[in-house]
């Protein structure tokens, strides 16, 4: 027993010994091999390898497509709805020729003022007789030469009218109010304008929102389509379902086309109303039109700040003699007005004088002056004078009963505007009701539908009423602000930028002493600001 001990621990020590040559002999050859072998970095494995190369083009593409969309960018215009309205006015033909017909009544005017003051005329002439002739009595008679003569004058006159169309001043007042008609025309073409092109900006983008939700539609049905065949396959629905979600596609594309169709029309309606060729004007560039913040504000401000403190008879009070065409009536009866006091018949008188300087005449003096008086009377013309004042006093009266017609009729119209704005935001607040109904009836139907325990026909009429709902939602939400715009234009403001109102607005044009506080006293202007 002793001897088998022994050997085991020989055996051990021996195995150990060998052990440890191998790990000598091993650092040593790698030591040589460090020696021998230029060193290198390890190569990454392949996995790593091909990560790397997958990041790097990744992040290359994202770059591409980072410079892509800067460069998309520069290409879009986008186009505003404070540009849009600043290009209808820069463009609108109607404002125009108001603007033209107003400086040629300005111009007249002018001409009524010149006829009012004095006059200087100046004339010069100058003369030569014919050529040098001689003539002779007769034979031995000495021949007499008559020479050429040269005659020349100048002369200077100052005229002063006394007459009623010149310096007693009817003309000049009739042409003046003639202009003030006019430029209340301006002022009307103007508001007119700024509401053309806000419709039509809120137009293009109804119908843009319509596209969209045309698309929504389009992806709702394909899903529910998906759902119907998976649940035919499955064998928990019959084919009746497939080929109502295949018919409910098929109608959600054609509704698509249309809303495009329908958005075409209205982007060439909002060019029509900026009055720009897109071609000529964007040149090589896509136009977006932008779907501005202040929409949404606007419509919040209304409803809640600014409805709610209008009355119709306080603004009609407040606005019946500020309107361009209550301008527009009272410059016309004024200006027939003093055309009935202007032709009537009257004496004319003018002061004159003059002076006259001449050369080269015998039979008058080189220097002379005059000045005088000189009268007229038309004591009968076959009654063209009665007849011309008759036809001025009938216009001028048909323009006071157009003006006590236009007091009535605005008064109604602003009722008009002031119930339309209330009908607008009531049809907003029941069309937001009823999408968030619609919404939430069209998730437990999906939700239904997968459980089984809602037919498809049922999801498909869900699905309509969402879509309906959501669509009626913009369009009443975009009526208010038009109802408001439609409201400033009864009224006559020209200021565009009330025409999109927020809390930082300027709203004295439309609250002085017309926006009432709760106890029912008006708010004036000062008491607003503090």
């Amino acid at each position: 027993m002793k001897k088998a001990s022994e050997n085991r621990r020989i055996t051990g020590f021996l195995a150990a010994a060998t052990v440890g040559i191998a790990l000598l002999m091993g650092a040593g050859a790698a030591a040589s091999a460090e020696d021998s072998i230029p060193v290198k970095d390890a190569p990454l494995p392949r996995a790593a390898v091909e990560a790397e190369d997958t990041v790097t083009l990744v992040r290359a593409e994202a770059s591409e497509d980072v410079a892509d969309e800067k460069e998309a960018e520069e290409m879009t215009y986008l186009l505003t709805a404070q540009e849009i309205v600043a290009l209808a006015l820069e463009n609108s033909y109607d404002l125009r020729v108001a603007e033209k017909d107003a400086e040629s009544a300005f111009f007249e005017y002018i001409k009524y003022t010149g006829m009012a003051g004095f006059s200087v005329d100046i004339a010069g002439s100058i003369k030569r007789a014919g050529p040098v002739r001689g003539f002779s009595a007769g034979p031995g008679v000495p021949e007499v030469t008559f020479q050429k003569e040269t005659t020349s004058s100048l002369a200077a006159q100052i005229s002063y009218p006394l007459s009623p169309m010149g310096n007693l001043g009817y003309g000049k007042r009739a042409a003046w109010s003639g202009y003030q008609a006019k430029l209340a025309g301006v002022g009307s073409a103007r508001s007119r304008t700024i509401t053309d092109a806000f419709g039509a900006y809120v137009g293009y983008l109804a119908a843009r929102n319509a596209v969209a939700v045309a698309e929504e539609g389009v992806e709702l049905a394909e899903e529910q389509l998906r759902n119907a065949r998976l649940k035919f396959d499955n064998g928990t629905a019959p084919r009746f379902e497939v080929m109502q979600g295949e018919v409910a596609v098929s109608q959600a594309k054609e509704e698509l086309i249309s809303a495009r169709n329908g958005q075409k029309l209205a982007e060439s309606a909002l060019y029509l109303a900026m009055g720009v060729v897109p071609e000529d004007y964007f040149t090589d560039s896509d136009v977006e039109v932008e779907y501005a913040e202040a929409l949404d504000r606007s419509v919040r401000f209304i409803i809640e700040e600014l409805f709610p403190r209008l009355d119709a008879d306080e603004l009609a009070d407040a606005f019946v003699e500020r309107t361009p065409t209550y301008h527009a009536l009272e410059g016309t009866i004024g200006m027939l007005h003093n055309q009935v006091l202007a032709y009537r018949r009257s004496p004319q008188f003018s002061l004159d004088a003059g002076y006259l300087q001449q050369t080269g005449s015998t039979m008058q003096a080189r220097r002379s002056w005059s000045f005088g008086i000189s009268g007229v009377f038309n004591l009968w013309d076959s009654g063209k004078t009665e007849g011309t004042q008759k036809s001025f006093a009938a216009q001028a009266d048909s323009a006071r009963v157009q003006l006590a017609k236009y007091r009535h009729a605005f008064r109604m119209s602003l009722q008009d505007a002031v119930s339309n704005l209330e009908a607008a935001i009531q049809g907003y607040r029941t069309a937001t009701n009823t999408l968030e109904s619609a919404e939430e009836a069209f998730r437990m139907a999906r939700l239904g539908y997968r459980e089984g325990v809602i037919v498809h026909a049922d999801l498909v009429s869900a699905r309509a009423a969402y879509l309906g709902a959501e669509l009626n939602e913009f369009d009443r939400r975009m009526e208010v602000l038009t109802a408001f715009q439609s409201l400033l234009e009864t009224l006559g403001i020209g200021d565009e930028e009330l025409y999109l109102p927020t809390t930082t607005s300027d709203l004295s044009a439309i609250v002085h002493e017309v926006i009432t506080d709760e106890s029912g006293e008006a708010v004036s202007d000062d008491a607003g600001n503090n």
